[in-house]
């Protein structure tokens, strides 16, 4: 499903009041007042060069999110928590930090004790987005624009147990280690 990323921050925005703040409803019950950043845009030049550097392709959608916002940060909270969409600098930092075994997934967004990526090698496919809370990665069957629609919506409560994590063949939960088998296994096969 494609997703107009500009229309999707335009009505976000249009449910804050002048100060830029929200009252929400946690899923305590408890009132809170959340609010944003989205930061400039990038230019398609700063785009194009960072994934030559990287040696990377973005997605479309994020391509189409940092020309609108090169990073952001969503439903800041007085608890100090957020879910922040990565900036062009800071998608650099992460490069170095990257496990020299696990080069396939980029990391795109954190939030609370969650850290989302999108897979490198599927990310001309419809669904490319991966979510980790530790050392096992769960695919979203979701690309970028559902997942910042999910994350809007819901008022930046995602609770990953939600996700439906599954391959689109079986249904079952696909395990990241089991998805470089299967990655591993169409290459043979061509």
């Amino acid at each position: 499903m494609s997703i107009n990323i500009e229309h999707l921050i335009n009505n976000f925005k249009n449910r804050f009041n002048s100060s830029n703040n929200l009252l929400i409803q946690d899923y305590d019950g408890d009132l809170q007042e959340v609010s944003y950043e989205l930061n400039p845009p990038a230019t398609l030049d700063e785009i194009k060069y960072f994934q030559q550097q990287a040696d990377i392709q973005l997605p479309q959608e994020y391509i189409d999110f940092l020309l609108l916002h090169n990073g952001a940060r969503f439903f800041t909270s007085n608890r100090g928590e957020d879910t922040s969409v990565y900036s062009l600098s800071q998608l650099k930092e992460t490069l170095s930090f990257l496990d020299s075994t696990n080069k396939q997934l980029m990391p795109i967004a954190y939030g609370g004790s969650t850290e989302y990526f999108y897979d490198l090698s599927r990310v001309n496919e419809d669904s490319y987005m991966f979510w980790s809370g530790g050392s096992t990665f769960f695919w979203m069957n979701m690309n970028f624009g559902e997942w910042l629609s999910l994350l809007l919506r819901s008022n930046g409560n995602l609770q990953t147990n939600t996700f439906e994590c599954r391959t689109i063949e079986n249904r079952k939960i696909i395990y990241y280690d089991d998805h470089v088998e299967e990655i591993n296994k169409r290459q043979q096969e061509s």
